[in-house]
């Protein structure tokens, strides 16, 4: 039990410590765009989260400090969520997909210190870099090749740290609007209101998550704090299956074979998937339950799913 309301405060290093207690070996599955997968659990995420945490205050990262991360969906990633707000820090999820203008707008706005990437926007990072004076520190969550591995970055630590206290009105997690006119708009989360609303995706006529949900979310981790899915799903305990790449195939194929039972994203996804199967002549994916957001969903879409 995550424990009476009155006794705790709504932080996000109590979710992954209940996540770590309650389904210490419920998966964490990447699959990644070399194909390749890796697999993971509760266990190890708070394990490598910790390490994080020890990683970035042996920084110089101070409490209220920003970490961004310019990354797709995946475990390491993940990590992230846990290990930047368990030290403190403020985690902020940058849209690649933003103009370089904006980019250079939302990481000076945000004054980040730290930038973790994933190999695939290494030429965003050199591109930008000149023009981010407040990163002090790139860490790339793929190989080291131009810069330290993230991987090689926390294994230098040995994870005994505990988690930087603070209340649950510290801010976590900060995201920037996208398609506005003007400047990109920041929003910073607090713990409480984060987890408000991860504990409002766990009901019924949300996400309805329980222990035996299988999720693959294909909106971006970077993307509106990924509608709250991480947060909900440490909660409940639930299996993650994530994507470094969107292609209908590889989710069809993802979603097969890791028994996926929950997806969640945008029309355009739904839409590509039945443009792949029909060209196939495959079936959808058996899946309980399929989660639409950013616009409306057409009426033939809900008949289909």
């Amino acid at each position: 039990m995550l424990g009476k309301m009155q006794d705790w405060d709504l932080l996000v290093t109590n979710v992954i410590d209940h996540a770590a207690r309650e389904a210490p070996t419920r998966e964490i599955v990447t699959h990644w765009a070399d194909g390749s997968e890796t697999r993971t659990d509760w266990t190890g995420i708070r394990r490598d989260a910790l390490k994080m945490a020890q990683a970035l205050e042996a920084l110089g990262i101070k409490k209220g400090d920003r970490v961004a991360s310019l990354a797709m969906n995946h475990a390491r990633h993940l990590v992230s969520w846990f290990g930047v707000a368990g030290m403190g820090g403020v985690l902020h999820t940058c849209n690649p997909r933003l103009f370089e203008d904006q980019l250079e707008y939302i990481v000076n706005h945000a004054e980040d210190k730290v930038m973790i990437y994933d190999a695939a926007f290494q030429p965003i990072v050199d591109k930008m870099r000149d023009k981010w004076p407040t990163v002090e520190h790139y860490i790339c969550f793929d190989s080291g090749e131009h810069t330290t591995s993230f991987e090689d970055w926390i294994g230098a630590q040995d994870g005994d740290f505990e988690w930087v206290d603070g209340d649950e009105r510290d801010p976590c997690m900060i995201c920037y609007t996208s398609g506005t006119t003007g400047n990109p708009k920041g929003v910073q989360y607090e713990h409480r209101s984060t987890l408000l609303h991860a504990l409002a995706g766990l009901q019924p006529s949300t996400f309805n998550f329980t222990a035996s949900s299988v999720m693959l979310p294909v909106v971006p981790m970077f993307h509106a704090a990924s509608w709250g899915l991480p947060y909900a799903g440490a909660m409940a305990g639930i299996k993650f299956v994530f994507s470094a790449v969107n292609d209908p195939a590889v989710l069809d194929e993802v979603m097969k074979t890791e028994k996926v039972t929950d997806s969640a994203g945008v029309p355009t996804v739904w839409l590509a998937h039945f443009q792949y199967c029909d060209a196939n002549n495959l079936e959808l994916p058996k899946l309980r339950a399929a989660t639409i957001g950013g616009s409306a969903a057409p009426r033939f879409m809900i008949e289909r799913l």
